[in-house]
C-alpha cells in the first residue's frame, strides 16, 4: 500500500506555480451516483449554480487519484463533486454526453477536495478555490482493482472496470474571492467507463468535510451507477475562467 503524505512548502505563494500543472503519470478512479434532488440542493442553496438533474436525480461523484508524477510533485487526492448548471441556463445533455467539458453552463461543483501535501493544497485553494485540506490518503492501483482509504473518514473500493475507454474532459466550478469559477481540466487518456461488477463507499466514524458530504448526499446508501478506471492518467490544469459572481444575487 503505498501511502503520500506530509508537508512539501506551507508558504507557497500563488506567483510560486507556473501554470498549466501538468499531470503526466498517474492513477484515476471513481464512482457515480444518482442522489435525491434535495439533497444535492441542500449543498447548492445560495451560490449562482443549481444541481443539473439527469432524469429526475442530481448526479454526485467520488473520485481519487494518485498522482506519480506531476509538475508539483507526487501526490495523492479524493474529491466530491455534484453535477452543476449555472441558474438560469440550460446546457444540453447530448453535449455532456459527447464532451463533459464542453459547455461553460456546466461543470461539477466540488464539494470537498482533500489532498496529501501542503504545495497541492496551497496552490488548489490560492488558484482555484478548490475547498483543500491537507489529510493521509493511502492508496492501492492495480489492474483489477482500486482500493483508497481516506484517513479515518471514509474508504472507496471498486473492480476494475470492463466498460470502453472513453475520454472525459473534467469541468470544474468552484469560488475564488467570491467569484465564480469555471475550470476545464484537459485529460489525455481513456479511463474505462461502465457499470461497476463490484463497489462500495464505507464511511469509518471520524468526522470531516468529505465523510460530511457523503452523509450529506446520502452516497454511502446508495447503489453506484457507473463507476471508472485507469492506471494511465494524464491531464493538464490551465487557470480558470471567472464567470461573476459566486453567490445568488
Amino acid at each position: 500500500m503505498r501511502t503520500e503524505d506530509g508537508p512539501t512548502s506551507s508558504a507557497a505563494s500563488a506567483s510560486s506555480y507556473q501554470l498549466p500543472i501538468e499531470y503526466h503519470a498517474g492513477d484515476f478512479c471513481g464512482l457515480l451516483y444518482r442522489v435525491e434532488p434535495a439533497r444535492a440542493y441542500a449543498l447548492c442553496a445560495e451560490l449562482s449554480v443549481e444541481p443539473w438533474l439527469v432524469f429526475g436525480r442530481a448526479v454526485a461523484g467520488v473520485y481519487a487519484w494518485q498522482y506519480r508524477e506531476t509538475s508539483i510533485g507526487p501526490y495523492a487526492e479524493l474529491g466530491i463533486g455534484i453535477l452543476a448548471r449555472r441558474r438560469g441556463q440550460r446546457p444540453s445533455l447530448w453535449r455532456l454526453a459527447l464532451d463533459t467539458g464542453a459547455q461553460e453552463a456546466q461543470a461539477l461543483w466540488v464539494v470537498a477536495l482533500p489532498v496529501t501535501t501542503e504545495l497541492a493544497c496551497n496552490a488548489g485553494r490560492q488558484l482555484w478555490g478548490y475547498p483543500k485540506y491537507v489529510t493521509s490518503i493511502e492508496t492501492t492501483f492495480d489492474d483489477r482493482a482500486a482500493r483508497v482509504r481516506l484517513g479515518s473518514e471514509l474508504e472507496l473500493e471498486l473492480a476494475a472496470v470492463r466498460g470502453a475507454p472513453r475520454v472525459m474532459p473534467i469541468a470544474t466550478f468552484t469560488q475564488l474571492d467570491g467569484q465564480l469559477l469555471r475550470t476545464r481540466i484537459d485529460v489525455r487518456c481513456a479511463p474505462r467507463l461502465g457499470v461497476p461488477r463490484r463497489a462500495a463507499l464505507r464511511l469509518l466514524g471520524a468526522d470531516g468535510p468529505c465523510a460530511r458530504a457523503v452523509r450529506e448526499l446520502g452516497l454511502h446508501a446508495l447503489s453506484p451507477s457507473l463507476a471508472f478506471h485507469t492506471r494511465d492518467f494524464r491531464a493538464s490544469l490551465p487557470a480558470g475562467t471567472h464567470l461573476g459572481p459566486a453567490h445568488r444575487a
